[in-house]
């Protein structure tokens, strides 16, 4: 019996030691969780940072993968008539849809977690007098990902460098919308060096996948683009065939 208990009791040990290792690295996993989100701050034009709130996914009508942890829950009336007309301008140029949910979640940035390492603001005399500018600084690796979505879009406005359509993207000669709320473009992209304290939205993050599952219900579904190949598959595949088929039969009966 003495060896059967022995067995017994190294069984339960083994057992007990894997619990606490699974408990030890749900505990750490749970610490890294929080302290992720106890270092996400949101930044505030002349007032002091915030912390990010979780708001319902059905009271954010606009940037809504951002529900769990945003830091625009107090201005969510305004992100939605901005990202409105964002819709309609992606909509006049015919974006695909990879493209648009970059552009929307490029728009978004407010709504990320942890505006404040990588949004400021900076000051500089003008002739007409001292300037602010809010700087938004794109991470590179988040940049290449938005330029690679609007390729095509970039091309036909003659822009090969991701660089540049990153800190134009809201110019008139691409995207022309104003992301900005009081109208005096303030508002300045910039692509860092680094990727250090730099936007990375959820949109880079997923592949596009965060953004696009919310088409639909927080950001409007372009329009339906048809597409011509199924008529083009069918005419080669079928009709032309078919007319060289009866154009040989007429040839052999009137010969």
């Amino acid at each position: 019996m003495a060896p059967r208990v022995a067995f017994e009791c190294t069984a339960m040990a083994a057992a007990v030691g894997l619990l606490l290792v699974a408990c030890a690295a749900l505990a750490s996993e749970a610490a890294l969780q929080q302290t992720a989100q106890d270092t996400n701050e949101c930044w505030a034009y002349g007032g002091d940072l915030y912390a990010p709130l979780e708001v319902q996914l059905v009271e954010m009508p606009a940037c809504c993968w951002y529900h769990r942890s945003t830091c625009c829950y107090w201005l969510l009336g305004r992100m939605e008539k901005m990202l409105s007309e964002m819709y309609q301008v992606a909509r006049s140029l015919g974006l695909s849809e990879r493209c648009y949910t970059h552009v929307a979640d490029m728009y978004c940035n407010g709504c990320h977690p942890n505006t404040a390492h990588f949004v400021d603001a900076q000051r500089f005399a003008t002739p007409q007098g001292e300037r602010t500018e809010i700087v938004v600084s794109i991470c590179p690796s988040a940049c290449e990902l938005f330029y690679d979505a609007c390729s095509d879009f970039a091309a036909s406005r003659n822009i090969s460098s991701a660089v540049q359509f990153c800190e134009h993207f809201t110019e008139k000669r691409l995207f022309a919308f104003d992301d900005d709320d009081d109208n005096d473009d303030d508002v300045v992209y910039r692509v860092s060096r680094t990727e250090d304290n730099c936007f990375f939205g959820y949109a880079a993050a997923s592949g596009g996948k965060a953004v696009k599952q919310e088409i639909g219900y927080c950001l409007p579904e372009l329009p339906y683009a048809p597409s011509f190949f199924p008529f083009i598959f069918f005419f080669f595949s079928f009709l032309v065939p078919a007319c060289i088929a009866i154009a040989a039969l007429c040839s052999n009966m009137h010969a």
